[in-house]
């Protein structure tokens, strides 16, 4: 009849079984959120809860309580529990810099977990990406970013600005640029012109809200593992 609840994750668990649920939760005879939130060990109090990005960039070290974690999981935002306050703390509440929630990890002794989550702003109250004095990284991620910010500007002074406003442009300028990719002939005059056909595609793909998930997912979706291809 397959996994009937809580108890038999838990026992199947102990036996070092992978424990399929899908149709517990399909039945409604277990709550994926409930689940989650039995799981660590808060026997002894709130945990150690890691914060990191969706490219593994190391964000910040707070702590859960069974609570704050079924809060987290409610509102799929990052939200943890703070000791100074005894308080359930919800990230951004007062700064704006919010996380959204994407997946909920603990380690194997169930006595630390992993956050990944989508950053808006600095994870750090010192303004800093990252609480562990980590570098900005560029990346397409943060050309996308900024280029979203240069929407409402003012296109007479914004080059962005005019791409985002005439996607005709944008896509003129992707024709030209890709035909300076394929002429360019020394390495540093191909990488200036991969950045410029790079800018002017991600200025499209805002334009016409196309995320870079989406293109990932396409490519992860043509990739046959064990195929020379």
């Amino acid at each position: 009849g397959g996994v009937r609840g809580l108890e038999d994750v838990r026992a199947l668990e102990a036996l070092g079984c992978d424990v399929q649920v899908g149709m517990a939760l399909y039945t409604g005879r277990l709550d994926l959120d409930e689940t989650v939130v039995s799981a660590p060990d808060f026997g002894r109090g709130p945990l150690p809860t890691v914060a990191q990005d969706e490219d593994g960039r190391l964000l910040m070290l707070a702590w859960s309580t069974r609570e704050s974690l079924r809060e987290a999981l409610r509102l799929r935002r990052g939200v943890y529990y703070s000791r100074s306050r005894r308080a359930i703390w919800r990230k951004g509440e007062t700064s704006g810099n919010t996380q959204q929630l994407l997946r909920v990890r603990y380690d194997c002794d169930a006595d630390a977990l992993l956050f990944t989550v989508r950053q808006e702003g600095p994870a750090c109250h010192t303004g800093r990406p990252s609480c562990f004095g980590e570098p900005p990284r560029f990346d397409l991620k943060t050309l996308r970013s900024i280029i979203a910010s240069r929407r409402q500007a003012d296109a007479s002074v914004s080059y962005t600005a005019r791409l985002l406003a005439d996607v005709g442009l944008a896509r003129e300028k992707i024709r030209e640029e890709a035909g300076e990719v394929c002429e360019a002939a020394e390495r540093r005059d191909l990488v200036w012109e991969l950045a410029d056909l790079f800018y002017h595609a991600s200025a499209l793909m805002e334009a016409k809200g196309i995320s870079l998930d989406e293109v990932e997912s396409e490519l992860r979706g043509r990739h046959r593992p064990g195929r020379d291809r």
